[in-house]
C-alpha cells in the first residue's frame, strides 16, 4: 500500500506543520496538503479525493461530524482520522456514525504511529483508545439507552452474526476475521456486511460501537483497540467473554 495522498485538515500551525513534516517523510504517501478550514477543504475535494483525512477535533467554523460527512459525502473511499485531545464525546461519536474510521490521541503522534493507524484504518480495523471508546459511548448511552429499536437489531442477529460483530468490536481486519473463524476473507466481507445491514449501522465502524453499547464486548486493556486483533497480540488482555446472543426478539438487558 504505497502512493498515498493525505490531507490534514486544521487550523493549529503546530498541529498542521508538524504532521506535514512526519508524513513526508514516510515513503507511504506520495502526496501530503494542508488546510486550515472546512471552506478550504471543500475546495481540496472538489480538485481530487485523498486516500486519507486527518482532522483535528478543533476546527474552525464547524464541527467533526459535519467535516467527517463532507469528506465521506464527496470522497466515500478517503479513510478519516479524527486528531483528538480530549472530549467532546458526543461529536466523537457522531464522527464516527458519520463514517470516521479511528480516532488518534495527539499525544500517540509520531511517525511510526501515523502509518501504524493508516494502515489499520485502510484494513478495515476500528482505530480508537478504548478508554476514549468507552467515555464517548457513556455520552451516547445517555441518549440512545430507551431506544427500543435495539431490540430488533440486536434480535436479527444469528450466533455468527455475534461473533463477527463482537470481533470488529475488538477491532479485527478482514484477513483476521477470516483466520479467527476459519473463513475465507470474501465470505467474511460478506459477513460484515450483513451484520452491518441488519444493525442498520452506517459503516463498520459504527455497528462496532453499537456492539459496545449493547455490551456485546467490554475491555479489559485500555490500549486493546489501538491493535487490530488485540487478543492475539504478544501481551495484550483478552477482552471479557461477550454474553450469550439473546433469543430473536429479545430486549438487550439494560444496566
Amino acid at each position: 500500500m504505497q502512493n498515498m495522498r493525505a490531507l490534514i485538515v486544521s487550523q493549529n500551525e503546530i498541529i498542521r506543520h508538524g504532521l506535514l513534516s512526519l508524513l513526508s517523510k514516510d515513503e507511504l504517501f506520495s502526496r501530503v496538503q494542508a488546510t486550515t478550514s472546512a471552506a478550504d477543504l471543500t475546495s481540496e475535494l472538489a480538485q481530487s479525493c485523498p486516500d486519507v483525512v486527518f482532522i483535528d477535533s478543533d476546527v474552525l467554523g464547524t464541527s467533526i461530524p459535519n467535516v467527517t460527512r463532507t469528506v465521506k459525502e464527496r470522497c466515500p473511499a478517503a479513510t478519516v482520522m479524527v486528531l483528538t485531545t480530549q472530549g467532546d464525546f458526543a461529536s466523537l461519536v457522531e464522527a464516527l456514525s458519520a463514517g470516521a474510521e479511528g480516532f488518534l490521541h495527539l499525544e500517540e503522534v509520531s511517525s511510526e504511529r501515523l502509518r501504524d493507524v493508516v494502515l489499520q484504518a485502510r484494513s478495515g480495523a476500528l482505530v480508537m483508545r478504548a478508554s476514549l471508546l468507552r467515555d464517548a459511548l457513556a455520552s451516547w448511552l445517555q441518549h440512545e439507552h430507551h431506544d427500543p429499536r435495539w431490540a430488533d437489531r440486536v434480535g436479527a442477529l444469528s450466533p455468527r452474526d455475534f461473533e463477527v460483530l463482537r470481533l470488529m468490536a475488538q477491532g479485527y481486519t478482514n484477513q483476521e476475521l477470516a483466520q479467527a473463524l476459519s473463513l475465507t476473507v470474501e465470505t467474511i466481507k460478506k459477513s460484515v456486511q450483513r451484520v452491518t445491514r441488519k444493525m442498520k449501522a452506517r459503516n463498520r465502524a459504527h455497528a462496532a460501537a453499537m456492539a459496545v453499547h449493547l455490551g456485546l464486548v467490554s475491555f479489559q486493556d485500555s490500549d486493546l483497540t489501538s491493535q487490530p486483533g488485540g487478543q492475539n497480540r504478544p501481551g495484550a488482555r483478552r477482552p471479557t467473554p461477550a454474553p450469550t446472543p439473546p433469543r430473536q426478539g429479545a430486549r438487550p438487558e439494560r444496566s
